[in-house]
């Protein structure tokens, strides 16, 4: 079951829409009044897969405090580009949905480059909602899988170069040997200066 969290709803349009998605396999976490609730980022915290919050529905319609200069929509906007920002550098890959009015092709654009998934217009169908956050959990799921082959990548090609290294090392002390060995025909001097540098190559205790 997905954990899914509503975000800026009013009570009168989160009831229902909490009702329709609960009975349709998610659990519906309780609700943020606004982008900048408090307690709103302890969701994104939690680590175990059964606590991670997998979709977050964000209504425009109602954005929270106004800038003087700004319009409302600016300000929600520029809210859930902030919150996006904040989220994904707590390494959350949240499915993020907005609903509300009819807004600029363009907008819509950088809201999708940010990260959100999908746009849909209010008043929203349940229905065309469901299909939409089933996609993208399935999207998620697929970019999930992405990044976890590329740490495993990434491991790899460190193990990779730590063993290239240790090679190269290596390599650097048995030429150093060989020069120590060519600079003398002291046999006295050739086993002290063996014993010493094979040492760094194959440790020993005793060797004879």
């Amino acid at each position: 079951m997905s954990n899914l969290l509503l975000v800026n709803y009013p009570p009168s349009d989160s009831g229902g829409l909490i009702k329709f998605l609960s009975g349709h396999g998610f659990s519906c976490l309780p609700p943020a009044d606004s982008l900048a609730d408090r307690h709103l980022f302890a969701y994104f915290e939690k680590k175990e897969e059964k606590s991670r919050v997998k979709v977050v529905l964000i209504d425009l319609t109602r954005s929270g405090p106004v800038d003087k200069k700004a319009s409302k929509s600016t300000n929600g906007i520029r809210n859930v580009h902030l919150f996006l920002k904040r989220i994904r550098a707590m390494d959350s890959t949240a499915c993020v949905i907005l609903t509300g009015l009819p807004i600029e092709l363009e907008t819509v654009s950088s809201l999708l480059k940010g990260g959100v998934y999908d746009y849909l217009r209010s008043p929203v169908d349940f229905k065309q909602l469901e299909k939409t956050i089933k996609q993208g959990l399935k999207n998620q799921e697929q970019a999930e899988d992405i990044i976890r082959s590329m740490a495993r990548a990434n491991q790899q090609l460190v193990a990779e170069k730590d063993y290239l290294q240790a090679w190269s090392d290596n390599l650097s002390r048995i030429y150093e040997l060989n020069q120590t060995l060519a600079g003398t025909l002291n046999i006295d001097d050739l086993i002290c200066a063996f014993g010493e540098k094979i040492k760094e190559l194959v440790p020993y205790d005793t060797l004879s």
